[in-house]
């Protein structure tokens, strides 16, 4: 029994839409010919995938484990494809790579360029999103690599970590804030004002949850009143309201430097140092035992270097 690649991608389409019309549109072939390439299947497996009904179309108990193991045998056979193309030397190519929001304000649109410039062939997709978020797709082999925020990362058997230089986290606010003018700032002054963040990491839920034991101002396992994953719309937030954010240096040092946004002196230990910032450690990561592309060499190598000076 030989079964085909395209016959399992039309049996997957329709297991995601359960519904053949609209898999054949996202398919672009005729509603028949998907209908028979399904039945097919059936056939050579000799099992019923598909309960029919005139209102609705839902996977057997067999179509469901056919559905898990064809979208695996799909999803290597891509890569197989992608690594043969990297042997071959293949220059036209797609690199997917995940960026967290604030290194997407980074040196990483720098090597981002760079590499579009020394590989104008090839196609680069960049996705910013939560390290979390990032993860996820590196796993299903939906991204090549991200770089992102390496506090919660650890490295296992599933992808491999190349570290890279620290930042420093800045506290910011408009300038002329209330809290702008204050000698030394805590975590509980901040909570006074609407913060607009990406999702916190653990300690930054654990560092408010100090000031706040009852938990008063906590929302949904935040203490952000705004979440989101876009420094742009987060730094205009700041700008124009008493909003209160951090960013790493690189991410705000323009709007710092031209007095749009303000550094808060915030005690992050305790008694009133006034230590402004702490390290933020960076990595890039990827799927270990994957075939990567020069690219992606590039741009591991680019980012250190550039990363790596003042």
């Amino acid at each position: 029994m030989v079964i085909e690649i395209r016959t399992l991608q039309h049996f997957i389409a329709v297991a995601d839409q359960l519904h053949f019309g609209r898999a054949s549109r996202q398919l672009g072939i005729g509603q028949p010919a998907l209908s028979k390439s399904v039945q097919r299947l059936e056939e050579s497996l000799d099992a019923k995938l598909f309960d029919r009904s005139r209102r609705q179309v839902a996977l057997t108990p067999i179509g469901q484990a056919v559905a898990s193991r064809a979208r695996r045998i799909v999803a290597e056979a891509t890569e197989l494809t992608r690594e043969v193309d990297l042997l071959v030397g293949a220059e036209i190519g797609t690199l997917q790579i995940g960026i967290g929001p604030a290194m997407a304000e980074s040196c990483v649109a720098d090597a981002i360029a760079r590499l579009a410039q020394q590989h104008p062939q090839s196609h680069l997709r960049a996705q910013i999103d939560h390290w979390v978020t990032l993860t996820a797709s590196l796993r299903d082999r939906q991204l090549d690599l991200f770089i992102a925020d390496a506090s919660m990362m650890m490295e296992g058997e599933e992808y491999r970590i190349v570290p890279l230089p620290s930042e420093r986290l800045i506290w910011f606010a408009r300038v002329g804030h209330p809290l702008a003018s204050a000698p030394c700032l805590t975590s509980a002054d901040l909570l006074h004002y609407p913060l607009v963040t990406p999702r916190m990491p653990d300690w930054a839920v654990t560092w408010f949850g100090a000031a706040d034991p009852m938990g008063t101002s906590q929302m949904d396992g935040s203490y952000a009143t705004v979440e989101c994953e876009s420094y742009s719309m987060l730094k205009r937030m700041v700008s124009s309201s008493d909003c209160v954010s951090a960013a790493v240096r690189t991410t705000i040092a323009d709007e710092i430097e031209s007095g749009e946004l303000a550094a808060l002196p915030v005690d992050l230990v305790s008694g009133c140092g006034c230590v402004p910032m702490i390290p933020v450690s960076w990595a890039t990561a990827y799927t270990d035992g994957r075939l990567l592309p020069e690219m992606q060499a590039c741009t591991v190598s680019f980012l250190l270097r550039v990363s790596a000076t003042p």
